[in-house]
């Protein structure tokens, strides 16, 4: 699946020694149409303290509602 390659060299291009992307290298525009089905989020202190920072339409759709904030 073409989405999926392209997702994976992001995810290498942008990631640290640990293998976590930093969101400042990640363009989601690079995506292309395969963002509408992705997820951004930031996560900090455990699962309690996540933040969606991107929520594809595809996403959106599946849960009924926007999850971003």
């Amino acid at each position: 699946h073409e989405g999926l390659r392209l997702l994976l060299s992001l995810w290498h291009n942008t990631r640290d020694d640990e293998g976590v992307p930093w969101l400042v290298r990640f363009d989601p525009k690079a995506m292309g149409k395969s963002v509408r089905n992705i997820a951004l989020v930031d996560v900090s202190d455990g699962v309690e303290e996540a933040r969606y920072r991107l929520v594809g339409s595809s996403l959106t759709r599946l849960y009924g509602s926007d999850l971003t904030g």
